[in-house]
């Protein structure tokens, strides 16, 4: 006899945005400190998802989508 199981793990902010708009709004919460690199948008496979992928220091890369 075999047991086969299934296991599902979700991950979901409910209801904080409205706080956490308000915290950024007020300066108690610096987010500007959590951008840890910007680059182009022809650089994103590179220099973003590799990058967020294989070095823990990366927190969050900004994507600018201008062209030049």
């Amino acid at each position: 006899m075999q047991r086969k199981i299934t296991i599902k793990g979700i991950i979901a902010y409910r209801n904080i945005f409205p706080q956490v708009i308000a915290l950024i709004d007020s300066g108690r919460m610096p987010v500007e400190k959590l951008v840890t690199r910007k680059i182009i948008l022809d650089n994103i496979v590179s220099e973003g998802f590799e990058a967020l992928v294989n070095d823990p220091t990366e927190v969050k890369i900004l994507i600018d989508i201008q062209k030049n």
